[in-house]
């Protein structure tokens, strides 16, 4: 793992014209050459397509969507960014499931409201995903076979998405449990600065790069507050729901922003989606 992370997300069904791991494979070579050494995965698990296009609204936490390819094919590509010198680190929603994931037979593994229905994470208005309860214990020892899946796979770490509305307890259990299978130093990126603070290999994904010249915050003051450890990125999949890239938000402010996270201590992550095709959106948003 390189002190000074340069990351790459990429969506597969989105990065090659063919959308597989298979063509990710010479992708792959692409993205190593321009100088990344980090590969951040959004998720490719199964969905049910007729309530979401969403690939954070999971159906199966230990599959792939048949049409990006299978497991093998999953481990190959792995292989082969190992080949090139990229780590490989999965975009994993624990927080939440979809309404069709089978867990949802199981009536105590998800949050309920005062009624008694299962919701989506509180203060979103998201429809499409319902909230696990990361408090009962044999959800968090699910939750730590599925990271045991992917490590044997191959994987070199873990983005928790909407770690926020986890327990930093359920967050602990399973970095602390992925460490001990991966006897390795790994990579585990959340929102969550206590977890940042507790485990030193533990990296704050971090957004405000992006957000701070939206809003014309001086750069001075937000750069020198942000911890070392956190990861700043140019642009990311929830900042383009409208279809722009940076580049269109930020306009003549963008090269300040990209000249800050090129030399800057910290960590720097930007999308495939403005580095390959700056015209190009996600399809798959809320």
């Amino acid at each position: 793992m390189s002190d000074k992370l340069t990351i790459i997300e990429i969506s597969i069904p989105h990065f090659t014209a063919e959308g597989t791991f298979h063509a990710a494979m010479s992708a792959a070579k692409d993205v190593a050459d321009a100088g990344f050494n980090t590969v951040l995965a959004l998720p490719f698990m199964p969905i049910d397509r007729n309530l979401s296009r969403s690939p954070y609204a999971v159906i199966d936490y230990t599959s792939v969507d048949s049409a990006m390819g299978t497991t093998d094919d999953v481990r190959a590509w792995i292989h082969h960014c190992h080949a090139l010198g990229l780590d490989v680190v999965l975009d994993i929603p624990l927080n939440h499931t979809s309404p069709a994931h089978a867990w949802k037979l199981r009536d105590d593994w998800y949050s309920r409201d005062a009624s008694g229905n299962a919701h989506a994470p509180v203060g979103t208005n998201w429809s499409d995903v319902h909230q696990l309860n990361h408090s009962h214990a044999p959800l968090v020892e699910e939750l730590q076979r599925v990271l045991a899946f992917w490590l044997e796979l191959g994987c070199d770490g873990f983005r928790y998405d909407a770690a926020a509305w986890m327990t930093n307890a359920c967050l602990d259990a399973l970095i602390q449990g992925v460490n001990l299978l991966a006897n390795r130093r790994m990579h585990h990126w959340c929102d969550s600065a206590v977890m940042m603070n507790k485990h030193p290999f533990t990296a704050f994904l971090d957004c405000e790069s992006y957000r701070a010249l939206m809003t014309e915050k001086s750069d001075e003051n937000w750069y020198a507050s942000i911890h070392e450890n956190a990861i700043l990125y140019l642009a990311n999949h929830d900042t383009l729901n409208d279809g722009r890239s940076a580049i269109d938000v930020l306009g003549n402010r963008y090269h300040v922003l990209r000249e800050l996270l090129q030399s800057g201590k910290h960590h720097r992550m930007q999308s495939a989606c403005e580095w390959r095709n700056p015209s190009a959106s996600y399809s798959f948003l809320r």
